[in-house]
């Protein structure tokens, strides 16, 4: 019996394919071989990557809290200073009311648009994170003091504190003894009128930091990382 002549065109298919089939194998081993090293190096590139911004990170740490400790040295305790203000409950405020405390303090007004919720939301999660790392949080006092008196009445005061669902203490009074406590802190501020009559103030945003004894631990700036601030947080506790 005479077996089947193919014909030379599927011949010639018959080879192409086998020849597509063995450079395609040969391209794929090839591609395998440089894919391999590639793979087995991004992990190390990328541990490399994030332990060096650890190092960074942490040596940038370091450094701030050398200065704030190196600067402390020049502040005086927290009780040294004269404030004579009433809380967002009208009720009168001294020192003493913050006594065997400790204290992050900052300054600001109800009518400002990004810095003041922002540090008001930034301080009130860093205090529930460490709260829910089992840190004892109970005697923290964050107080926020306006720089604009005439707006920011004990009532203005009570309703925006309220709007963080926080413990937070605010702090106002007379123009006078506003600008005492602002020159005892030494806080720069900057009425800037706008053009439909109403105005902002530009100040100074840095959070103060005392301890329970009253000694300045140190600052937080503004836009500060996250984890320094919990950590910040954490050492005047």
């Amino acid at each position: 019996m005479k077996q089947p002549i193919s014909k030379p065109e599927d011949a010639a298919v018959k080879v192409a394919e086998q020849m597509n089939f063995v450079k395609k194998a040969d391209c794929d081993s090839k591609s395998s071989a440089k894919l391999l090293p590639v793979f087995f190096t991004k992990p190390a590139q990328v541990i490399f990557a994030a332990f060096l911004f650890l190092l960074l990170a942490t040596g940038v740490f370091f450094v701030a809290n050398h200065f704030a400790k190196k600067t402390a040295s020049g502040f005086p305790n927290f009780q040294d200073y004269q404030i004579n203000l009433v809380n967002e409950a009208n009720r009168p405020q001294t020192v003493a009311n913050f006594a065997n405390q400790p204290v992050a303090l900052f300054f600001g007004f109800t009518y400002c648009p990004d810095i003041c919720p922002t540090t008001l939301t930034t301080l009130v999660a860093a205090r529930d994170d460490l709260q829910i790392a089992g840190v004892n949080t109970n005697s923290l006092r964050i107080v926020f003091v306006t720089v604009d008196p005439l707006r920011d009445t004990p009532e203005q005061l009570k309703q925006y504190l309220s709007l963080f669902d926080a413990n937070v203490t605010g702090l106002t009074g007379t123009p006078e003894n506003i600008r005492a406590a602002l020159k005892q802190f030494g806080i720069y501020t900057k009425k800037i009128d706008r053009d439909d009559g109403e105005y902002l103030y530009d100040h100074s945003a840095a959070i103060f930091l005392y301890r329970s004894d009253g000694q300045f631990k140190g600052t937080i700036v503004h836009n500060e990382p996250f984890a320094f601030v919990i950590e910040k947080l954490k050492s005047i506790l």
